[in-house]
């Protein structure tokens, strides 16, 4: 029923464990999560974004995947992520786009809240870049 392109010899679970990367896994998701619970504090955190728990978290996440990349390069036992994830098209196809939405899609937000900050209506700073946003508005 599966095709048995790679075929490869079946290793117990103590090989496994011999060869298997714990510190890049450790590092590699250590800094995902720390990451992902870095935006939540700014989310949450009263000062948003200048809050020093924020910065710290999002700095150490930082740090940990640097640090999973370079341990990655440099191991000998078994990768966690595969080279040829990076080699191919995908990161180009689909990586970088996804990070470009993202980084538009935070700039206008921070937009938004600035422009509320100044007192104007939020929604006509959103305007250039969604247009469809204030169509009843401006067609008053």
């Amino acid at each position: 029923m599966f095709p048995h392109l790679d075929p490869h010899k079946r290793r117990s679970v103590l090989e496994v464990a011999s060869t298997f990367d714990f510190l890049g896994l450790f590092l590699l998701m250590g800094g995902v999560v720390l990451i992902f619970i870095g935006f939540q504090s700014a989310q949450t955190a009263a000062k948003r974004w200048q809050a020093p728990e924020t910065i710290s978290i999002l700095v150490v996440g930082g740090v940990l995947l640097i640090a999973g990349s370079i341990n990655e390069v440099y191991t000998s036992r078994d990768l966690i992520v595969p080279p040829r994830l990076f080699t191919g098209t995908l990161i180009s196809f689909v990586g970088l786009p996804f990070f470009a939405l993202l980084l538009r899609e935070y700039s206008l937000k921070r937009t938004v809240e600035r422009e509320a900050k100044q007192g104007k209506e939020p929604d006509a700073a959103a305007t250039p870049a969604r247009p469809s946003i204030n169509k009843d508005k401006t067609q008053e």
